[in-house]
């Protein structure tokens, strides 16, 4: 049997951000590295042919594809609870399977995959003049080494999230929220020369993470914001953070339920290192 394309963001969560036509569902995409918008079916984007196909040292073919999708099943019934009745009520109920989800999805992208690479390429600039270097591993290894952590590092992640605080953003401007290819953003308002501040326990820590176009889901340090509402309305600039976010952790492609995509065609305009697929992810504190 030949590898079929698997889906790195599930089409159960990209289903919010498109509309239906017939049985199908499609949504404007933008494609940062050709500037390009269009309109394909979910079915044929934020994938790739055999994503979570790999080969073990003993040479056998294996596949997580299975893994998710029991979560995607759950997630799918949690977000149509939460667009027939957006609450923050609604939210905490279906907080265990969302925390999975989104413990999920932040770790099975080509993101994922880029970052790792750019930690090893990091460490041999630094050991290059004594001598040493690691090796780089090759597309499979990087492949496995991806499946191993969704298996036994998920439950982690998503135990992390619960112990954190939950906002439901409601978007009633006439700007839709956006996804992407990599749709979860950490963000920090207190910057860090020294020290990295996007771990999960880090003070100020926001994870960003829009559900539709007019839902969003803040997950953030519980001590710093408890005096913060759990529900909160959007205005337009918090839309466009939330979108200039949107672009600035994706890899290719955004999406959303409308095809004016101004504001990424200025971020790029502004900085064509956004569209750059190789920039780094990621950068070592010398």
């Amino acid at each position: 049997m030949h590898p079929k394309a698997q889906h790195y963001v599930p089409q159960v969560y990209l289903r919010n951000f498109a509309s239906k036509r017939k049985q199908e569902y499609f949504t404007c995409c933008f494609d940062k590295t050709t500037r390009k918008t269009f309109k394909p079916n979910i079915k044929n984007i934020a994938n790739q042919t055999g994503f979570y196909d790999f080969v073990t040292n003993s040479g056998e073919k294996a596949s997580i594809e299975s893994f998710f999708n029991d979560v995607e099943t759950k997630a799918g019934l949690a977000f149509l609870a939460l667009n027939e009745n957006p609450t923050i009520s609604t939210l905490l109920e279906n907080k265990d399977t969302l925390a999975n989800f989104f413990a999920l999805q932040e770790s099975r992208t080509v993101v994922f995959r880029d970052v790792q690479n750019d930690i090893i390429r990091g460490a041999n600039e630094r050991l290059e003049a004594d001598g040493f270097s690691f090796p780089i591993p090759t597309e499979n290894e990087t492949k496995e080494f991806q499946a191993r952590f969704l298996i036994d590092m998920s439950d982690f992640f998503a135990n992390a999230l619960l112990k954190m605080k939950w906002i439901l953003v409601f978007n009633k401007t006439p700007k839709p929220f956006w996804t992407s290819d990599n749709p979860i953003v950490r963000y920090n308002p207190h910057k860090s020369e020294l020290v990295g501040n996007l771990g999960l326990e880090s003070p100020g820590i926001q994870l960003h993470i829009p559900i539709t176009p007019a839902l969003a889901v803040i997950i953030c340090d519980p001590f710093e914001n408890a005096q913060i509402n759990s529900e909160l309305p959007a205005f337009s600039p918090s839309v466009d953070f939330n979108n200039s976010g949107q672009v600035i952790y994706s890899r290719q492609f955004l999406f959303s339920i409308d095809d004016n995509f101004d504001l990424v065609k200025d971020m790029i305009a502004e900085n064509s290192e956004l569209s750059n697929l190789n920039r780094p992810r990621i950068t070592l504190v010398k």
